[in-house]
């Protein structure tokens, strides 16, 4: 559908479902993407240090605990992640830092900054041990 909203005419789509969280749909020129950038995230989501965790975590917590606690994570993640969107739409942000810049200031976005620094420093940290704790004792043999 041509959104009819549009005064410069360059045929953008218009969401034909607007309960729908992903828009621009995946199909728009505003979602650019290539085969190496979607192949390298799936790759990167599905081998992640959580998927390599989990079974020591059943091991450690049990089978309906541990699901119960994926199933709670996943929804609280959605919601974060619906209004996360839904905030960067009405502030016009597209990253973090912009969202709190628009809702609560400068100082603030700094403030996010610096936190997001702190954690990728400790989510490379880690990595680094998990690395480690799965090729030591193959290198040893």
């Amino acid at each position: 559908q041509i959104n009819s909203n549009n005064t410069n005419n360059n045929n953008d789509i218009k969401n034909a479902h607007p309960q729908d969280h992903l828009a621009p749909p995946f199909n728009s020129p505003e979602r650019p993407s290539n085969l190496f950038v979607g192949t390298f995230n799936l790759i990167a989501t599905i081998v992640g240090g959580g998927v390599l965790s989990l079974p020591i975590v059943f091991e450690k917590c049990g089978i309906a605990f541990t699901t119960l606690g994926m199933i709670l994570s996943a929804a609280m993640t959605y919601a974060t992640l619906v209004m996360l969107c839904y905030c960067g739409r009405r502030g016009g942000g597209s990253s973090y830092g912009e969202v709190v810049r628009s809702a609560f200031g400068t100082r603030m976005e700094e403030g996010v900054s610096w936190l997001l620094f702190v954690f990728l420093w400790f989510v490379i940290v880690a990595y680094m041990i998990l690395i480690r704790d799965i090729w030591t004792p193959l290198v040893r043999q």
